[in-house]
């Protein structure tokens, strides 16, 4: 199979993906301008942990790999490989991972905190591919720990709310920590 019929394939589940939003309802959510000065304050500690997200993310998705081709992996195929394994892990974990959240989601994003934070200092230990496939999966589960439950609390806490405000509060941060 080809470059082009691939291509082609792709293109066309596109396209019908969309067809479903197009036969949706869609209401009108009055909104008024925001500004970080007038962000409410009993929010202040979740535009602290959005932009931590945020920065998170950004180092892991840009500079790690970066890292581990510059100085572990030089291989394009043996980078992809790894980085593909690691989605496999995380993939399957979710599913666990969503189980758990739906019971005790607070507690299972503790873990997934320490379990993140655990990660990284791990990833400052690698030094072969092997090493990295490893750490790379551990990461990439411990991202799904952290961030599930933090979505599930944070829409929840966003329904209590204003919806539309607080959603647009939280894509800021994240967007400004990803631009540091």
């Amino acid at each position: 199979i080809g470059f082009k019929f691939t291509f082609l394939v792709v293109s066309v589940i596109l396209v019908f993906s969309g067809i479903p939003l197009l036969l949706t309802k869609d209401g009108k959510v009055p909104l008024k301008h925001c500004k970080l000065s007038e962000i409410d304050p009993k929010f202040k500690r979740e535009v602290v942990a959005f932009w931590g997200y945020g920065v998170q993310a950004s180092g892991s998705q840009m500079l790690w790999p970066l890292f581990v081709y510059l100085t572990i992996v030089t291989s394009y195929t043996a980078l992809g490989s790894i980085v593909s394994l690691g989605i496999i892990v995380s993939v399957f974990g979710a599913w666990i991972v969503g189980m758990l959240t739906d019971k005790h989601p607070r507690r299972v994003m503790r873990f997934g905190v320490i379990f993140s934070v655990l990660t990284w200092i791990g990833r400052l230990l690698v030094g072969t591919p092997a090493q990295v496939y490893a750490v790379d999966s551990a990461h990439g589960l411990a991202t799904t720990t952290l961030t599930l439950p933090t979505e599930v609390i944070s829409y929840t806490r966003a329904n209590k709310t204003d919806i539309a405000g607080y959603i647009i509060m939280r894509e800021i941060m994240i967007q400004l920590g990803r631009a540091c």
